[in-house]
């Protein structure tokens, strides 16, 4: 339920699938080739974006920054991206909130990047570009980076969100490596926010987006006694110029595999629209151990704005059953 306040809580419609990928048994591969695959860039937002020169020496102004988005294939053939924001008018600091596609070979993901391209409108000229090797995703995770543009932590900056929704031969070569894991993915279909007063008071002071952090727990009564109390930092910063440093922090999300932490409404309350598209899911895995083994697993999801968690739910897993989808 949505937190403070007065009146009936939140309530959330999810979408629970829960799968064991032991792979002792046979599993077809793909063939030779592989297929098209999609990745999702959410463009969330940009800070302290250098001023435009005015006209002949005139004032400077602030630029109408858009985003654009393409493969390195793409770039290399001089190709123009097919994928861009929209333009947002006279602001260093922009606010896009839009998902760009890309188009990539599923035989060529491990060698490809997304590049990402800041321009100013008004003049048609690049401000700062970025690039995120694909080589480090998991599939179905989501990687929320904060891509410093020049200038360290000060300076011109992009937040992003990449995610890799499907790669069948990737999936399956990393669940070789990793047996006796069960695959947890979940979708937040619906939000009906509680009292007014409650969706105000979460929202009062604090920046959004509102982020679902999904993860679970050996033990429903422990998660449910111990909440989060600590702002969420969503974003990790990283030197979008130094690709080792962007492989690393990519890699860092990955190890921790038992979370996958998603924006997933657009502003700081619950009553904000969605930032992906119906029915867009979290993936994480954990050890079978974990719910054979634990006392009462369950599947704990938090929504935080910037102020700090808003929204609760503890699900123990013996509610949602195995190997299916459930609706909650």
């Amino acid at each position: 339920g949505g937190g403070g306040g007065r009146g009936p809580p939140a309530v959330l419609t999810l979408q629970v699938t829960m799968l064991d990928t032991d792979m002792r048994g046979p599993r077809a591969a793909d063939g030779p080739g592989g297929r098209t695959l999609h990745v999702s860039v959410l463009i969330n937002s940009a800070s302290n974006l250098p001023m435009a020169p005015g006209e002949a020496g005139g004032v400077s102004k602030a630029p109408a920054a858009f985003v654009a988005a393409k493969t390195m294939r793409e770039a290399a053939a001089r190709l123009p991206s097919r994928a861009a924001t929209r333009a947002v008018p006279n602001s260093c600091d922009p606010v896009w909130n839009e998902v760009l596609t890309v188009e990539v070979s599923e035989g060529e993901i491990d060698r490809e990047k997304i590049l990402i391209a800041v321009v100013n409108h008004d003049t048609n000229k690049l401000m700062a570009k970025a690039a995120v090797p694909l080589r480090a995703l998991l599939v179905g995770r989501h990687y929320n980076l904060r891509l410093l543009l020049g200038g360290g932590e000060d300076g011109p900056c992009i937040n992003v969100t990449v995610v890799l929704p499907s790669a069948p031969a990737k999936e399956l070569e990393h669940l070789k490596q990793h047996e006796g894991l069960m695959r947890v993915e979940g979708a937040v279909m619906g939000v009906t926010p509680g009292a007014t007063g409650d969706a105000s008071a979460a929202a009062a002071g604090a920046l959004g987006p509102v982020t679902a952090v999904w993860r679970v727990e050996p033990d429903a009564d422990a998660a449910r006694a111990a909440p989060t109390s600590q702002p969420l930092v969503l974003h990790t910063p990283v030197d979008a110029s130094n690709e080792d440093a962007v492989v690393a922090a990519l890699t860092k999300i990955s190890n921790d595999n038992a979370a996958d932490v998603v924006p997933t409404l657009q502003g700081a309350s619950l009553g904000g629209p969605p930032l992906w598209p119906t029915g867009h899911r979290a993936a994480l895995t954990c050890p079978l151990a974990t719910v054979a083994e634990g006392a009462n697993p369950a599947l704990v999801l938090e929504l935080h704005n910037g102020g700090g968690m808003i929204g609760r739910a503890v699900m123990p897993l013996s509610d949602l059953g195995e190997a299916t989808g459930a609706g909650r």
